[in-house]
């Protein structure tokens, strides 16, 4: 600065060029610089905003094209590339006898910016992969009348729901202990001390029967002719499917000699169908067989004790941690099993 002689007026003798941005800024110490905490500051300081209007100013060149590009003004630009430099050390562009051009510290990010923001882009436009994937496993018997149900109900859900069969209780034991499964649905009564329930659902039982049937009167039937009827005693690999079923049967006198043994619930359904068999399950399961076949639905004329489903899962990963999970899933098999329980009519 020197003071004009004629004037007395101060003139500056560097007003006809601009000053290095940065020659007079301290820089921290390479080691310093790439430190996770150094680093971790810087990165704290830029959004997606900016990495945007760095992209911009990186292909474009210029500051009025690159505000072009993102749709902004020239002045919004210009602080975007004033906090830029700031975070990054650089001037990134500077002016030239061609125009502005990038420094060699700008031309290295302008190789590498563009593609880390494609990548970000694809993120952001992505289906989310990273949702929770849960596996249920349904008893063979509940499958057919809520797997449907529950596939609608968790439609839009934050957990992607991958759906298993289970034949026996053991079998859907063995399939959380393997880690084949997260949940069980079905019904459980003495589970180990690392395992957490919580009962969903009651359901009854009811009877079908041909509706050709000599016993059926007027869609009801007695608790005599209920003895006389061969009855069906569901049993899997040694064990009855609903104990429940036998024991009330025996508590009116019935022989065991009046129980035909049958594997699986189609076979069973096919053969009462026929005519001559008596089948007694859960409403749930009754609510699938009627929609295959032409069966009469009736209440049976015996206490049957109401078997309790339940959600059984092992605390651990996602579910102790995420409450919400396990109550999404119990909402969603609440939901198909009181519709399937509303598709039996029953005749008497």
């Amino acid at each position: 600065m020197m003071i004009g002689r004629d004037t007395g007026q101060m003139e500056y003798a560097f007003e006809q060029k601009d000053p290095p941005r940065f020659s007079a800024q301290i820089r921290p110490p390479r080691s310093l610089r790439r430190s996770r905490q150094y680093l971790d500051g810087k990165l704290a300081g830029i959004d997606l905003n900016l990495l945007t209007a760095l992209e911009a100013l990186l292909i474009s060149q210029n500051v009025t094209h690159a505000a072009k590009r993102l749709g902004q003004s020239q002045p919004a630009m210009s602080r975007a590339l004033a906090r830029l430099r700031d975070l990054l050390g650089d001037d990134l562009l500077v002016r030239s006898s061609t125009g502005m051009r990038l420094t060699s510290h700008g031309e290295h990010l302008a190789q590498k910016v563009p593609a880390a923001m494609s990548q970000i882009r694809q993120l952001v436009a992505a289906r989310d992969t990273s949702a929770v994937e849960v596996k249920l496993s349904v008893s063979s018997h509940l499958a057919p009348a809520i797997l449907p149900e529950i596939h609608k109900a968790t439609r839009g859900s934050p957990f992607v729901l991958s759906m298993l069969t289970h034949g026996s209780v053991s079998e859907g034991l063995d399939r959380i202990s393997n880690r084949t499964a997260d949940f069980l649905l079905g019904q459980f009564d003495d589970l180990g001390p690392d395992l957490e329930s919580r009962a969903l659902f009651w359901e009854d039982f009811v009877t079908l029967l041909s509706p050709k049937s000599a016993y059926l009167n007027g869609g009801r039937i007695a608790a005599a002719d209920f003895t006389k009827l061969t009855h069906v005693n569901l049993v899997t690999n040694g064990r009855e499917s609903f104990p429940q079923i036998g024991q009330a049967l025996s508590q009116i006198g019935m022989s065991r000699n009046n129980l035909v043994e049958i594997p699986d619930v189609a076979s069973a359904a096919f053969m009462a169908a026929e005519g001559g068999l008596a089948l007694t399950v859960p409403r749930t399961v009754a609510s699938w067989v009627t929609k295959l076949l032409h069966l009469t639905a009736v209440t049976p004329p015996v206490v049957i004790a109401r078997q309790p489903i339940s959600l059984v899962w092992r605390c651990q990963r996602s579910t102790c941690d995420t409450p919400a999970l396990v109550g999404s899933i119990s909402n969603a098999v609440l939901a198909s099993l009181d519709n399937s329980a509303q598709d039996v009519a029953l005749t008497g």
